[in-house]
């Protein structure tokens, strides 16, 4: 395993990656063994490499601009895209003043919550917990939330698994899969608040209620639950029931089973059919769903980040033979 992790490390973060990378791993063979601990080594514009694991790492505030890159998750259901298929589970993240445009690429949140109090990007993560999975605070205006898969596993939480608690301007939720168990409570919810500049929700599938006020609502899949919203034109949005007013190119009581393909992983299973109700159907003519590519955004499987990594490992005992099989990921 040890053999394993340091291959993977490297491998992993070869390319052009200019500023100095640290790695994280809980086993021998890293720079640190927690985050915390990389965090105090790192400078404004490093990166941390957090390494797949069976146990998790605790959380930590970051004060400093850095990326911080996990193996992806789902990764035991989409098999060849990582040798080592643990996940990088991460505890509670804030992320306060002095870490402004840090970027969150590939890892994990399990019963833990994110935090942004400043403008951030969260990409190809999964955050899955009881309510208030992430949390978009004063400050965090600009911050991009794209291509993950968010899910509140809680059904006494009125929070929304994507709550936004300002008047937030510039922020973009795209892509994703969001999910809040609770049905009555919100998926995302901005509460009393208001979205302004070019903040957009767009090419999403949202599986329970949300509440929208303010910004661009666009390309939307929701597989149940209501629509509330105010000073918002929903366009090309599907609903299974008649969440979206008809005309602007929203649709009406789709059978969902004639939308999505249901088949596969966790998150593969939806992938749109080709030739169905969201085919072709969004905005501007691209898909809905998180799927839709038309901008070179669309939902990775497994949150496998963009870089090179190693599918496949093989070594003897005396690790005398290896064969090692890498990829880059776009």
């Amino acid at each position: 395993m040890r053999a394993l992790s340091i291959l993977f490390t490297l491998l992993f973060l070869a390319g052009s990656l200019s500023a100095k990378i640290w790695t994280v791993d809980n086993r021998p063979g890293a720079n640190f063994t927690t985050l915390s601990a990389a965090h105090t080594a790192a400078v404004a514009g490093d990166t941390i490499l957090v390494a797949g694991s069976s146990a998790s790492y605790a959380g930590f505030t970051c004060t400093k601009q850095l990326t911080i890159i996990g193996p992806g998750y789902f990764l035991d259901e989409n098999s060849g895209l990582q040798a080592n298929e643990f996940p990088a589970t991460i505890g509670t993240c804030y992320f306060n003043s002095g870490s402004a445009n840090s970027v969150l690429i590939g890892l994990y949140f399990y019963n833990s919550h994110i935090y942004f109090n400043v403008k951030a990007t969260m990409s190809r993560c999964n955050s899955t917990t009881t309510h208030a999975n992430l949390n978009l605070k004063t400050g965090s205006s600009g911050s991009v939330i794209s291509q993950c898969y968010i899910v509140s596993t809680g059904t006494n939480y009125s929070s929304g698994s994507i709550d936004i608690g300002d008047n937030l301007s510039d922020l973009i939720i795209s892509n994703c899969y969001i999910e809040h168990a609770g049905n009555s409570y919100p998926t995302i919810s901005t509460n009393s608040f208001s979205l302004s500049g070019n903040s957009a929700v767009y090419n999403n599938v949202i599986v329970g209620p949300a509440k929208i006020s303010g910004g661009s609502f666009y390309s939307n899949i929701m597989t149940n639950g209501t629509f509330t919203s105010s000073g918002v034109t929903p366009l090309n949005n599907i609903g299974n029931s008649t969440q979206f007013p008809s005309g602007n190119g929203n649709k009406q009581n789709v059978n969902m089973d004639d939308v999505f393909t249901g088949t596969g992983s966790t998150d593969g299973r939806w992938q749109i059919k080709a030739g169905g109700p969201a085919d072709n159907a969004g905005f501007s003519g691209a898909d809905c769903g998180m799927f839709d590519n038309s901008l070179n955004m669309g939902y990775i499987l497994s949150g496998i980040p963009p870089i090179p990594a190693i599918y496949e490992f093989t070594a003897n005992a005396d690790l005398s033979s290896i064969t090692v099989k890498a990829r880059t990921n776009q």
